[in-house]
């Protein structure tokens, strides 16, 4: 069981899954965002349990990205974007990471890092979330061994430390935060402040996404100004 493949699959294809902005992402749009983001890393050689990082702001690239690295049955590492060129290099080697996507917002900064390191680099400008087909063949995975995510701290206090997350931690994450939260059809969760790159609002969008026409709302995240 992939937790991509199971959240994606709530919701009809014209309910609202993200809001950002004043603008909507559909589940139908969702699924074949995703569905487009996973088929291409596959294309480009990457194997079942390949590492890929994930440097972007609070936006439906970052979800649809997150979800397409874990659709195709690789591990996402989403960066804290505050992190210095150290840090980077350290969770990096630390995780054998052979590619990362990065938005366009943090591409002038994060860019030069991959490329010294020798990472292959995925941007939204290579239209990296363009559609595929949600019925595309993907490898399969065993949902409470294989890993979806590994987060890691900012690394602030002493060198950065990673979480390993399976498919089933983010399954019984999600679940416990709907009953906790008595998440309904139709509700709308908002995520502001909390970067979704950390475990706490990552769970929560995929909660959120979990209920057939809940929808996830980014509007009033922010990034920070690109150093």
């Amino acid at each position: 069981m992939n937790i991509a493949e199971v959240i994606l699959s709530r919701g009809e294809d014209s309910a609202e899954a993200i809001l950002y902005k004043g603008g909507a992402v559909t589940y139908g749009e969702l699924r074949e965002k995703v569905a487009g983001v996973a088929s291409r890393l596959l294309a480009r050689g990457h194997l079942k349990g390949d590492r890929v990082g994930l440097f972007s702001e609070n936006n439906p690239f970052f979800v649809a990205a997150y979800l397409g690295i874990i659709r195709a049955g690789l591990v996402a590492v989403p960066f804290q974007t505050e992190v210095s060129a150290n840090t980077f290099s350290e969770v990096v080697s630390n995780t054998g990471m052979k590619s990362v996507v990065i938005s366009n917002h943090f591409l002038d900064r994060a860019r030069p890092w991959a490329e010294e390191l020798g990472l292959a680099v995925w941007t939204e400008r290579d239209r990296v979330n363009s559609l595929g087909n949600p019925g595309s063949s993907f490898p399969q995975v065993t949902a409470e061994r294989d890993l979806a995510a590994l987060m890691f701290t900012s690394g602030s206090t002493g060198s950065p430390k990673g979480v390993m997350v399976t498919h089933r931690n983010i399954e019984c994450n999600s679940l416990d935060i709907i009953s906790y939260m008595g998440l309904n059809c139709g509700d709308t969760v908002a995520t502001r402040s909390q970067p979704i790159r950390s475990c706490v609002s990552s769970n929560l969008g995929a909660s959120r996404i979990n209920i057939p026409a809940a929808t996830f709302s980014l509007s009033g995240a922010s990034p920070a100004a690109p150093r």
